[in-house]
């Protein structure tokens, strides 16, 4: 993850995130990790205005421990609340399937 430490521009975080389909989540993560905000909320408002943002999240599959609520509150303070919400949503909708899951393997 090294090479997601410094990413240097939208462009190449949006490439990394489409084209050579590195997981949204941790991506996100190490932008957020290493306070780089203006790629990370330039990420979201590229993908969301092409309509990927919705794609990417759901073919996500980042280890548990992403802290997606953290990435929608840095949305809404950085004055993004359509993709906070999209990304809360997403959150809770992935918690619920999580949950059902663990439910179906108790049986």
């Amino acid at each position: 993850m090294f090479l997601l430490s410094k990413l240097p521009s939208v462009d190449l975080a949006a490439l990394l995130v489409l084209e050579e389909e590195f997981n949204i989540g941790e991506v996100l993560e190490c932008l957020v990790v290493n306070h780089n905000d203006s790629v990370f909320i330039g990420l979201l408002k590229l993908l969301d205005d092409n309509n990927d943002l919705r794609t990417a999240l759901v073919s996500d599959s980042s280890h548990d421990g992403i802290n997606w609520t953290t990435f929608s509150d840095m949305c809404a303070s950085l004055g993004e609340e359509k993709i906070a919400e999209d990304i809360q949503a997403f959150a809770i909708t992935n918690d619920a399937i999580a949950s059902a899951a663990a439910s179906l393997t108790e049986d």
